[in-house]
């Protein structure tokens, strides 16, 4: 992980509301912060961060993970900030994506610099992800990454 991705943790996991960690064993293989806001009678489950370790990645543990929790919250909508499309794509399995919604809920999830459903340099004018040769291939198309844009994620949960 990258310095970056150490900050952007610590500062999600730090005075957040919910933490879950998965261990296999006694080793953590994945972790999902995560904070309850509340939007004209319903919650939202504004995912703060998921991390999942890479020999767990492509199982389906983010998604169970995921889904777990917005079953336990009982959150009618999912929230997020991503510039990566593995992370949208996951959105999408478990929330139906509105765009109306994501500009709604942009300030109550702590947007910094929204402008449509894009929040200018959320990651301090860097991209969350080190390596940007490698991560452009997984990289959200239509915003500027590599200047800390990241898209605003906003659906109402799958049920």
């Amino acid at each position: 992980m990258t310095p970056a991705i150490w900050e952007d943790t610590k500062n999600h996991v730090v005075g957040c509301q919910r933490l879950v960690i998965i261990k296999d064993d006694a080793s953590p293989v994945a972790f999902a912060a995560s904070n309850l806001r509340w939007w004209n009678s319903y919650a939202i489950y504004h995912l703060e961060g998921i991390i999942v370790a890479v020999q767990e990645q492509g199982t389906g543990l983010a998604r169970a993970l995921l889904e777990e929790e917005l079953r336990a919250t009982r959150a009618g909508i999912l929230a997020f900030h991503t510039q990566n499309t593995k992370m949208w794509k996951l959105g999408e399995k478990v929330a139906v994506f509105s765009e109306k919604l994501a500009r709604s809920l942009a300030m109550i999830i702590h947007s910094r610099n929204p402008d449509g459903i894009i929040d200018k340099m959320r990651y301090g004018g860097n991209s969350l992800y080190g390596d940007g040769e490698r991560f452009e291939k997984i990289a959200i198309p239509d915003i500027d990454w590599r200047r800390g844009d990241a898209k605003i994620f906003a659906g109402w949960v799958r049920r």
